[in-house]
């Protein structure tokens, strides 16, 4: 059975990886737009990133995985949400035969949304002037978004990758109006924190590709659909010797349930200081005693 036809689609097109402050402005338009001519809010998106298809060396780490952006993009109102994937035949489409292929034919489009700089068709030949020029002759309305600046910085995937990719927290927290968070598997340790130190985490296999700085953050992590406050460190465990890089999530007030093979998701919300290498397993041990302390007092101030 074929999926059943949006009733005048006002499409939102793009990437919309992180779901940003300059994302949300596009989809506020579009929703806006099929409110006012009785229609449906949809988006159109591409998974994996073109890059990755066209120029691999070049892709950037994905802020979200395409389940995380669909469900960012789901929150804001949008209907609908359309992923295209996006493959090497796909990318040698003429401007000319996207627009007829999948504007008109595929998505049926009433009306367009789109950022200043979308490109389609081979080679990013095709640019928004060239979307309302086709959409013109079709008959389908074109509104172009121009850059979007919070707080005279301009909002991009790329700004908030280099803010993430760099520790900087606060300043990727305000770009997206959310925490950074990952998604992963909660799956088993050398078992050093449990045995070691009488602290007990989960270790988490992550889902994104973008991942902070090592380092101790104060965190609130999700196991189905409970929040607990946490702490969580990225790195190799220098004390007991350098290791793979590893995410380990402490959850407090003294849980103690086997959450092995269960899905976690971590919100980072503060940095609290460098992974170091300690001389003993008992000064670690101390250092998170007052790492959750700090936590602690965090949490109590964000209320």
């Amino acid at each position: 059975m074929r999926p059943k036809a949006s009733k005048k689609p006002v499409i939102a097109l793009g990437v919309f990886d992180g779901v940003h402050r300059g994302h949300r402005e596009l989809f506020r338009r579009a929703v806006r737009r099929a409110k006012e001519i009785d229609g449906t809010p949809v988006v159109y998106t591409f998974d994996p990133h073109p890059v990755e298809v066209v120029a691999p060396a070049a892709a950037p780490p994905m802020i979200n995985t395409i389940a995380q952006r669909v469900e960012l993009i789901e929150e804001t109102g949008i209907r609908k949400v359309v992923v295209q994937k996006f493959t090497r035949a796909f990318s040698q489409q003429t401007p000319q035969s996207f627009f007829r292929n999948v504007i008109l034919r595929k998505l049926k489009a009433c009306e367009i949304v789109a950022g200043y700089n979308f490109t389609f068709g081979v080679h990013r030949s095709g640019t928004v002037e060239h979307l309302e020029a086709f959409g013109l002759k079709a008959g389908v309305k074109v509104h172009i978004l121009q850059p979007y600046l919070w707080k005279e910085t301009l909002v991009s995937s790329t700004q908030v990758r280099q803010f993430i990719a760099a520790g900087k927290l606060p300043e990727a927290e305000d770009l997206l109006a959310r925490p950074y968070f990952i998604d992963g598997k909660i799956v088993r340790g050398r078992g050093i924190g449990g045995k070691e130190l009488g602290i007990h985490t989960a270790n988490i296999s992550s889902e994104n590709d973008l991942l902070l700085p090592t380092g101790v953050y104060v965190t609130r992590a999700s196991v189905g659909k409970n929040p607990y406050r946490s702490v969580t460190n990225i790195g190799p465990n220098p004390t007991f010797g350098r290791g793979p890089l590893t995410i380990e999530t402490h959850i407090l007030g003294g849980f103690h349930h086997n959450i092995v093979g269960k899905r976690i998701r971590v919100e980072f919300l503060k940095k609290i200081r460098e992974e170091i290498r300690f001389n003993t397993p008992q000064d670690l041990a101390a250092q998170i005693g007052k790492d959750i302390q700090t936590a602690h007092r965090l949490f109590s101030e964000r209320k």
